[in-house]
């Protein structure tokens, strides 16, 4: 027996309205639009900017409010990131819960002027039915998945430089109510993170904080 069909519903936009924070504040789905079909002329009807721009207003302090719950994996996520900004990153179900939209949310808003926006490809699969859900961020997206490393991520770990300049740009994002803007001074100190070593990332970022 085949696992039952399931309705996938997609919204495509430009990059300039469906940034990887505002796509992931749409995870709940539209209340009021239960999808569309193809028209008679073999489109699709266009769903109001407006209506987009409403939704995002309404489900971001949500999502600020949230930030303090994923903490733990935030930090532990930065600090990967900061060690391999070309990394796929996994995360174990037993510690996302039901946190995953807010912990994309949080890291692609913190990270996502320093990585670029696109770099936060995000997949999700159930394909363990005893881990429930594995969620998978995809920095650099290749077609095939292998051809990137992939970092596991776990919020306890020894303690080291990467996961302190982590620890403190979180502080800012949360004591700023998620506002990104005093972390992103720092990381803008430290361009190209790619083209670094992970000794200069550290370096750099630890003078900028």
């Amino acid at each position: 027996m085949g696992r039952p069909s399931v309705f996938v519903h997609a919204l495509i936009g430009s990059a300039q309205v469906l940034t990887a924070p505002t796509s992931v504040m749409l995870q709940p789905g539209l209340p009021d639009w239960p999808g569309v079909s193809w028209d008679a002329a073999g489109g699709l009807p266009r769903l109001p900017i407006r209506d987009l721009q409403q939704r995002f207003s309404e489900e971001e302090p949500h999502y600020r409010a949230a930030i303090e719950h994923v903490r733990p994996l935030l930090e532990a996520a930065v600090a990967q990131l900061i060690r391999t900004p070309e990394n796929r990153l996994s995360f174990h179900a037993q510690e996302l819960h039901a946190h995953a939209p807010v912990l994309i949310w949080a890291l692609s808003t913190l990270l996502g002027p320093w990585l670029g926006d696109d770099a936060f490809t995000y997949v999700s699969g159930d394909g363990d039915e005893h881990l429930r859900l594995k969620l998978i961020f995809v920095p650099a997206w290749k077609v095939l998945m292998g051809e990137r490393s992939l970092s596991r991520v776990f919020s306890k770990r020894s303690p080291d430089q990467a996961r302190s300049i982590a620890e403190d740009l979180v502080d800012r994002f949360i004591l700023d109510e998620g506002n990104p803007a005093r972390a992103h001074n720092v990381l803008a100190r430290c361009p190209n993170p790619r083209s670094r070593t992970l000794s200069e990332r550290l370096d750099v970022l630890t003078r900028a904080l």
